[in-house]
């Protein structure tokens, strides 16, 4: 089968910039057409986290006629000890800091069984060292090449995370979705919005962001009402560190002439105090991040903007809600759809395995003091 396709590996950064054209239109006609796999995500990405990395990009084009029909997007990541390499750690290009989810391989839908099982191959060809990891966050639990890593290593011998991924699939009417939640949970955010309401000093609005000339200064206000209401949960914010908001100050630039940012406020007396960052591809709306201003933690801002999120989603014929990865409760306030990214682990030493193993253990007695301290 691999005399179908031509296997190369892009590692300079100026073959990858000669995928963009390509990039999209093999995404679109993929299973996993995700927001986090786009060329614009991807690309910018990488010319803000690339320190330390090279790229691995593993493309598959048609034989004879050239054609892209698949793409895995790989970086590596090399750790020295006085500069002698004994660590090779193969990641997805989009994850890490900026934490994209349902990732995956690239491959046109009728390619898949050909160039999948080619480039898990290749991957795992490419694991050398003493200590060579595959880490593979927020990978698709639906994904045919996550299967394909499994069945390679063995169940036993790879290690895979699963986080939950809430979603809503959303009506033609929000009448209609209202009629199919817990009337209790609507009941306390209708309370919530006239109480909100009667004891607001000033006049309240909620709007989005649609005009480029606009972005700039209310990027500003998410990054500050994500900082604050993780403050309140004593949690410190990514976007503290200024490279994440330089990141996402030009993803959200890049989003909004695509029409691709749904960026949502709600504001009172020209403040704003509450914000749901989100990105729309493919009629699915991901809800990358939240925040508000823990002065109006009383009212429940973030369910009052993410009601307005929601309403907003309808009439545009979005026909999901991603929460994205974490399991949160509030998150099953809104719905009961669920589904899950995978972290998966795999290494060809047994050193690797070793050291996979200890990293499994540690992050299960890590989330038992959670627990306990919890309760």
């Amino acid at each position: 089968m691999t005399e179908q396709v031509i296997i190369e590996v892009v590692s300079c950064e100026r073959e990858f910039i000669s995928l963009e054209a390509e990039w999209n239109k093999l995404l679109e006609c993929s299973s996993s057409n995700s927001i986090f796999l786009t060329w614009e995500w991807i690309s910018t990405w990488w010319q803000y986290f690339q320190k330390g990395l090279t790229l691995y990009i593993v493309t598959a084009r048609e034989a004879g006629t050239s054609i892209l029909v698949g793409l895995a997007p790989l970086v590596v990541e090399e750790k020295s000890f006085f500069k002698i390499p004994y660590c090779k750690i193969f990641l997805f290009a989009g994850s890490g800091p900026a934490a994209g989810d349902h990732m995956d391989f690239i491959i046109q839908k009728d390619y898949e069984q050909i160039v999948a099982p080619i480039f898990v191959s290749k991957i795992i060809s490419g694991c050398s060292g003493l200590l060579p990891i595959i880490k593979l966050d927020g990978l698709s639990d639906s994904s045919y090449s996550a299967a394909l890593f499994v069945q390679r290593f063995g169940e036993g011998k790879c290690y895979i995370h699963k986080s939950i991924c809430p979603y809503i699939s959303l009506p033609d009417d929000w009448n209609s979705y209202l009629e199919g939640r817990d009337t209790k949970a609507f009941r306390n955010i209708r309370r919530l919005e006239r109480k909100f309401g009667k004891e607001s000093s000033g006049q309240v609005y909620y709007h989005r962001i649609v005009h480029k000339d606009d972005l700039r200064n209310e990027m500003k206000s998410m990054y500050k009402l994500n900082v604050l209401s993780r403050m309140e949960h004593g949690e410190l914010s990514s976007y503290s560190d200024i490279r994440m908001q330089r990141f996402h100050s030009d993803i959200a630039e890049r989003f909004l002439k695509n029409d691709w940012l749904r960026l949502f406020f709600l504001n009172v007396e020209g403040i704003d105090i509450a914000v749901i960052y989100c990105f729309l591809r493919n009629r699915i709306l991901y809800s990358y991040s939240m925040g508000f201003d823990a002065k109006w933690k009383k009212y429940g801002p973030g369910k009052l903007v993410l009601k307005y999120a929601l309403q907003e989603c309808i009439p545009e014929g979005i026909h999901e809600f991603d929460f994205l990865r974490g399991d949160h409760g509030y998150k099953h306030e809104w719905t009961d759809n669920t589904r899950s990214v995978l972290f998966f682990r795999a290494s060809t030493t047994f050193i690797g395995r070793l050291f996979i193993k200890m990293y499994g253990f540690a992050r299960i007695m890590r989330n038992k003091l959670k627990k306990s301290s919890a309760s």
